[in-house]
């Protein structure tokens, strides 16, 4: 599976506002399994920052499309006051999104599985995607991983979110994400190694890959999504 996350990891570069037209275009136009559109959040930013649903429900409203669209939640806002959760994400019902990704470090992560539960509750798919992970140890990652199994999460993400996963780092992690959920890579591409990176980690049996239209991301970018597919 394929995930396109050009407006949400891409918004780091455009304070996260593209053009009405551009969206709907690409949006009608990826052959991808899901369409990352932006965050969710209560701080300052464009449009794709905040991702209303009434806002994405208007802007889509006469297009033809088959990705499923998902959001990214970032832990970190919402530790000190769990129920601003509530100001930003409704039922699922009322949305019309079908995934949300949790974004979290190490330190955050049971609170991070908390809120997962939550928001699963509300009839979401949900994704918990570990960041920096080429900073933590091997004991660290299995403890993470240990939890993130026992949890309602349907997907583990493996986020490379600092670009510094080396070939051998990613088979070890790989190897260790042997859950009953769907494993997840995330690339980032400082080393220049997102692609080769994405490769490698497919053929070790991840089940989805994340990418963005010419690498527009965050910091170097992420995986091609053109040179990928």
């Amino acid at each position: 599976m394929i995930l396109d996350c050009t407006l949400r990891d891409g918004g780091y570069h455009t304070n996260w506002e593209f053009d009405d037209n551009l969206v709907r275009e690409m949006i009608s136009t990826l052959d991808v399994d899901y369409i990352e559109l932006g965050y969710k959040s209560n701080l300052s930013g464009g449009r794709f920052k905040k991702c209303e649903d009434k806002f994405i429900t208007e802007l889509l409203d006469d297009i033809d499309y088959d990705s499923k669209l998902a959001f990214m939640i970032d832990t970190k806002e919402f530790v000190e006051n769990k129920n601003l959760l509530f100001d930003v994400i409704q039922e699922k019902s009322k949305s019309p999104f079908t995934l949300c990704r949790i974004a979290t470090d190490y330190e955050n992560l049971d609170f991070a599985l908390e809120m997962s539960k939550v928001i699963s509750e509300m009839g979401y798919e949900t994704a918990l995607n570990l960041m920096k992970v080429a900073t933590l140890s091997n004991l660290e990652v299995g403890l993470a991983l240990e939890k993130i199994g026992k949890s309602n999460v349907n997907m583990i993400y493996v986020a490379d979110s600092l670009g510094s996963i080396n070939e051998k780092k990613l088979i070890s992690l790989i190897k260790q994400s042997d859950t009953n959920k769907i494993l997840g890579f995330h690339s980032h591409n400082n080393l220049g190694l997102a692609f080769s990176n994405t490769i490698k980690a497919v053929e070790l049996g991840v089940d989805i890959i994340d990418g963005t239209i010419t690498g527009m991301g965050r910091g170097a970018g992420n995986l091609r999504i053109e040179q990928y597919l």
